[in-house]
């Protein structure tokens, strides 16, 4: 039998991955800024490759 699980659980569970991911992506930028300007470099010459 499917337990009911609140809309809250889910939602906040949803916004608690948003915030996590977010912050890991701020710390690499400011561990490794230069790195980070290369993949966006790479990423806009070659927009397919990303997808690989």
């Amino acid at each position: 039998m499917p337990v009911k699980v609140p809309f809250w659980w889910i939602a906040t569970g949803f916004l608690m991955g948003v915030l996590i991911s977010g912050l890991i992506a701020a710390l690499v930028i400011w561990i490794a800024p230069k790195a980070v300007q290369n993949w966006r470099e790479l990423a806009l010459a070659h927009p397919g490759r990303a997808l690989w």
